[in-house]
């Protein structure tokens, strides 16, 4: 009965204050406007920051805290005679799960802070009286919108949630288990820089486990400053403390393994280093790119760093700060592997069709240290974070064959889809013959032979594509009289093997190429 009650009087409320229902944009101005307004999807090698119009100049305004969210100020009656006063909010109208915030008997207001973008939110403000009786003073609820999640942890810095950026199939990634930020401790001991209210807001916010990239000489630990229920570990290889980690070491595979492992715990992970840059940076590059964020997410994700207030601490001058290293914006260039643009060079350097894979590869493969990563634990990190299942072996003949066939001219073969895992969906999927005069291929998987000759026949979906070898007996067809294009691009397969790019002249979907 109690629930029902609560259920009533909740509902209640909320309906007859929907159209006056608040909206409170949880990302600060100059934040939001760096995201909506930035565009990094036509960079091509990345040499100068865009970021520089949205940060503080010099000297760094410490009373606008950039690195932090706007918060949801509440307000209520004051009453006078209580003895305390707590807040209690909620995604559930019945208050089944709840955060408490204590608050001083004589605040009739409150600034709620850390909450997850686009969501709806129930509070109540519950107050004690002298008798020990307890009266609800005002309840309502609220929406929260934005996209970036950033953390108000009182004592560190760059604190924010890797929820909220768009990866595979449009889905977003999940909020609430990846965080990434700033140390602590003070380099070189233990001494704490979080105070308890920001290991506070670090528990409220769900961590429960700790992965810290400093080196040896800056960790003094054994444990997590959070306490005793928060899982630690530390990887202690100095060449993470450069942002192209991932082609120099395999402190990064380490260190994703470890989020894989305490994430299967349904133990979400805060992974740092000093000031959360270029250490944490390349681990949430890799992440990230793993599950389909575009370059233009990638590169905005890694910027914005440049608005906390701990580089101008720990360095003294803000034309040290690693994201903008001079006044006209341009990188310097020394430290060349602090770069972003290095790291994302490098990275389109790995083997694979498009940056996912490539990373992905990168993971699997390992870089000849032994460390990797398995194709389950991979497959299994994606559809955590972004609900997604990735498709292997998507495509067949009637009699599942995968490696191919060979026909005769005029012969027709139907394609079948399958896909790995089985409750993978087929929707979306695009048919491409590589060479159409060898065979050609319709958008149900129909392939028709034309004349002698190999052909790949690809089947993609979200830019992930696997290839199906067509072979057909007989003479060539006599090539077409095209004009010829320049600048073909090599084509490749699901694993990142070189599929099709033959010298000299060669026909592609009826046009003439010089293969350079």
């Amino acid at each position: 009965m109690r629930k029902i009650l609560t259920l009533c009087l909740c509902t209640a409320v909320c309906l007859q204050t929907w159209s006056q229902t608040k909206f409170y944009c949880l990302e600060n101005d100059a934040v939001h406007r760096f995201l909506t307004e930035v565009d990094y999807s036509d960079d091509v090698n990345y040499t100068y920051t865009k970021i520089t119009d949205y940060c503080d100049p010099v000297p760094y305004n410490y009373t606008y805290r950039k690195d932090q969210p706007n918060p949801v100020p509440l307000q209520w009656n004051k009453n006078v005679s209580l003895k305390n006063q707590r807040i209690e909010v909620s995604e559930d109208s019945l208050f089944s799960n709840y955060l408490t915030y204590t608050v001083d008997k004589e605040a009739n207001a409150y600034d709620i802070y850390n909450l997850i973008p686009g969501r709806r939110y129930y509070y109540r403000v519950m107050g004690t009286k002298s008798d020990n009786s307890v009266t609800m003073l005002d309840s309502a609820c609220f929406n929260t919108t934005g996209t970036l999640r950033m953390l108000k942890i009182d004592g560190i810095f760059n604190v924010r949630d890797m929820g909220g950026w768009t990866g595979l199939g449009g889905h977003k990634i999940r909020y609430g288990v990846l965080f990434r930020g700033s140390r602590m401790t003070s380099n070189g001991s233990a001494q704490a820089m979080i105070t308890n209210a920001g290991k506070q807001a670090m528990l409220d916010a769900g961590i429960k486990a700790d992965l810290d990239l400093r080196t040896a000489q800056e960790r003094n630990l054994s444990a997590s400053p959070l306490g005793s229920t928060v899982s630690y570990y530390y990887i202690n290889d100095a060449y993470t403390s450069r942002i192209a980690t991932f082609a120099k070491s395999d402190a990064s595979i380490r260190g994703i393994k470890y989020i894989i492992a305490r994430l299967k715990e349904d133990k979400p992970v805060y992974f740092h280093c000093s000031v959360g840059a270029d250490r944490t940076g390349s681990i949430a590059f890799l992440i990230g790119a793993l599950c389909g964020m575009s370059e233009d997410q990638l590169a905005k994700e890694f910027e914005l760093t440049s608005f906390s207030a701990d580089y101008v601490i720990t360095n003294g001058k803000a034309e040290d700060l690693r994201r903008r290293r001079t006044y006209d914006g341009r990188y310097d260039s020394s430290e060349e592997d602090y770069k972003y643009a290095l790291m994302i060079e490098r990275a389109k350097a790995l083997t694979g069709q498009i940056l996912q894979r490539k990373i992905y590869n990168h993971l699997k493969n390992g870089i000849g240290s032994g460390e990797t990563i398995p194709e389950e634990d991979l497959d299994w990190l994606i559809e955590y974070l972004v609900d997604y299942k990735i498709v292997k072996e998507v495509i067949t003949d009637r009699n599942q064959k995968r490696k191919g066939l060979s026909m005769d001219p005029g012969n027709q073969t139907q394609l079948i889809l399958s896909y790995l895992p089985a409750d993978a969906t087929a929707q979306g999927f695009e048919y491409e013959s590589m060479d159409e005069n060898v065979a050609t291929v319709d958008a149900n998987g129909l392939v028709t032979a034309v004349a002698g000759g190999t052909t790949y026949v690809l089947a993609t979906i979200d830019g992930l594509s696997a290839s199906y070898k067509v072979t057909v007996s007989g003479p060539a067809a006599s090539a077409p009289q095209i004009p010829a294009q320049a600048g073909h691009e090599p084509i490749y397969n699901m694993a990142g093997q070189e599929l099709y790019a033959p010298a000299g002249i060669f026909i592609l979907n009826g046009r003439k190429y010089i293969n350079k």
